[in-house]
């Protein structure tokens, strides 16, 4: 009947519009809680370390966000004598103003928080530059802005008077081929410091209170790749370095590190909590965050078994297996023994002996 068809077609109309309502309301509220587990912010993963990212518009916000303990930026500077975040020359943003986009937003964070970076961790954070600025004169002109700009915020910043380090919530290093130590190494008061390498390790290189930091490429020191087990003679030096290091009072840093596959990336992990490295360049965050975690803290000492000893379980099988030598009854007959399956250790990792026995296995 006409008037029938009528009411279930607007009946069917009337429903379709209840199930489309509904379906963009729960999408909503699905890309709401997205949203809102993006922005939660994570507890701080201590050895975390962010690499640069030239393109982030807004680095900051989200290395907090993720829990790193330290990050590198890029600044460079324009003709009108102002330190802009980033490598991207050609787009010149009006706000990617160092003192906008970083060292502002520390220091309001650092007075809600009591005088830290993250209320769960104590340890200062550490922001690493790399000033752009192959020329000396404007390599020396953006030096001086940067410690202008941070003797602004007083209480933020770790310094260095008279030869005596004093450390605040966040230390500012300097990295990259033109850093100039002698500037720093002359100037009697500072709140900035050098990225230094292994070589300044004793006397002859620069002091803890110029390079509180040694960073190198793994790549530069080491050949093992975290797929075979690590030669024995490479991971003697890695911990004599880095016990070399903490004597003096400086923390190790190493990047360049593979994060792909998974075992590879965690053998390296075990290797490097090992020796009690302190700072790791990654871009999971939260996977060392686990790995850390699960690890233990302090880490382990490292031991590893020269000769493992096979772990035996028992195999239920539904017949009787015969040995190759069997055992005779008393009437001279052989009779069947069950066995026992064998499974080698070799090729377990245990994290709670130390680092990684054999590499990925």
């Amino acid at each position: 009947h006409p008037a029938t068809n009528g009411v279930r077609t607007n009946r069917g109309g009337w429903m379709a519009a209840v199930v489309s309502g509904v379906v963009v309301v729960a999408g909503g509220v699905a890309a709401g809680l997205v949203s809102a587990r993006a922005r939660r912010e994570h507890p701080c993963t201590a050895g975390a370390y962010a690499p640069r990212d030239a393109a982030d518009r807004d680095p900051l916000t989200r290395r907090l966000r993720q829990g790193y303990a330290g990050m590198e930026i890029v600044v460079w500077l324009d003709d009108t004598d102002r330190l802009l975040v980033g490598g991207l020359r050609d787009f010149t943003d009006p706000g990617a103003e160092l003192e906008r986009l970083i060292l502002r937003p520390l220091a309001d964070r650092i007075a809600t928080l009591d005088g830290r970076v993250y209320a769960d961790s104590p340890a200062p954070f550490r922001l690493v530059i790399a000033i752009d600025e192959p020329d000396p004169q404007r390599l020396e002109r953006a030096y001086e802005r940067l410690e202008i700009q941070l003797a602004g915020h007083p209480d933020v910043f770790t310094r260095c008077l008279d030869g005596v380090v004093r450390t605040g919530p966040v230390t500012v290093l300097l990295t990259g081929e033109h850093v100039p130590r002698l500037a720093l190494a002359g100037a009697a008061e500072r709140r900035t410091f050098a990225d230094g390498t292994f070589a300044d390790l004793g006397p002859w290189g620069a002091p803890p209170t110029v390079a509180p930091l040694l960073s190198e490429p793994w790549s530069q020191r080491f050949d093992w790749d975290g797929r075979r087990e690590m030669p024995a003679d490479e991971r003697n030096a890695l911990h004599r370095l880095v016990a070399a290091a903490h004597a003096e009072g400086r923390q190790v840093h190493f990047a360049d590190l593979p994060e792909r596959g998974w075992r590879v990336r965690e053998a390296f992990w075990c290797e490097l909590a090992a020796a009690g490295v302190d700072l790791i360049t990654t871009t999971r965050p939260r996977a060392l965050a686990n790995f850390l975690r699960g690890y233990g803290k302090p880490a382990p000492a490292l031991a590893t078994v020269a000769h493992p000893r096979p772990v035996r379980r028992t195999v239920a099988v539904p017949v009787q297996t015969s040995v190759h030598r069997p055992a005779r009854r008393a009437g001279g007959r052989p009779a069947t023994v069950p066995v026992q399956v064998g499974t080698s250790a070799r090729h377990r990792v245990s994290r709670s002996g130390g680092a990684a026995r054999v590499g990925t296995q």
